[in-house]
C-alpha cells in the first residue's frame, strides 16, 4: 500500500470516528438547536438572505463578497438545477426505468 492510500485511509477513519462522535449529541437539548441549524441551509434561503444583507445592509467591505455570492447562487440555480437535472433526469430514467 502506497503512502497516500495510508493517509487517505486513516483520514477516512478519524471521519467516520467524528460522525459517530456527533452520533452521540442526541439529546433534548442539543435536538432543537441541531435541527434550527440543519433547516437553515433548506432551499438556501440562509444565503440567500446572506448575499442580499451583505449587498445592502452590511459595511462597503462586503459588497464584493456579497456581489461574488450572489452571481454563484444565481449560476447555481441556472446550471445545477436547471440544465444538469434536466439532462440527468432524462438519463436516469431511460437508463433505470425502461
Amino acid at each position: 500500500m502506497e503512502r497516500r492510500d495510508h493517509i487517505k485511509s486513516g483520514c477516512y477513519i478519524m471521519e467516520i470516528q467524528i460522525l459517530h462522535w456527533f452520533e452521540t449529541l442526541h439529546n433534548p437539548i442539543t435536538n432543537p438547536i441541531f435541527y434550527v441549524i440543519t433547516t437553515l441551509g433548506n432551499a438556501g434561503w440562509f444565503w440567500i438572505v446572506l448575499a442580499v444583507l451583505m449587498l445592502t445592509v452590511l459595511p462597503k467591505k462586503y459588497k464584493k463578497a456579497g456581489l461574488t455570492m450572489a452571481i454563484a447562487l444565481i449560476l447555481s440555480l441556472i446550471f445545477c438545477m436547471g440544465k444538469t437535472k434536466s439532462i440527468l433526469g432524462s438519463w436516469t430514467e431511460f437508463c433505470c426505468w425502461q
